[in-house]
């Protein structure tokens, strides 16, 4: 039962962080474009479309 019950409460937690109201606060931000340190997913509201939208991309490095 104590297992079940921590499933339950693991799988009502991911709900949370993965929901779509998250993920609408994220598409009311602007686009913007940061270092590539880590292949995090990142959304930005485009007002061509008019939806949210993905983006992966990175400022440019200059090589020395």
């Amino acid at each position: 039962q104590e297992a079940g019950d921590l499933l339950l409460k693991i799988l009502l937690l991911m709900m949370l962080i993965v929901s779509p109201s998250s993920l609408s606060v994220r598409c009311r931000l602007p686009m913007k474009v940061g270092p590539c340190r880590a292949a995090f997913p990142r959304f930005f509201y485009n007002v061509t479309s008019r939806n949210c939208s993905g983006f992966e991309e990175c400022e440019a490095t200059s090589a020395p």
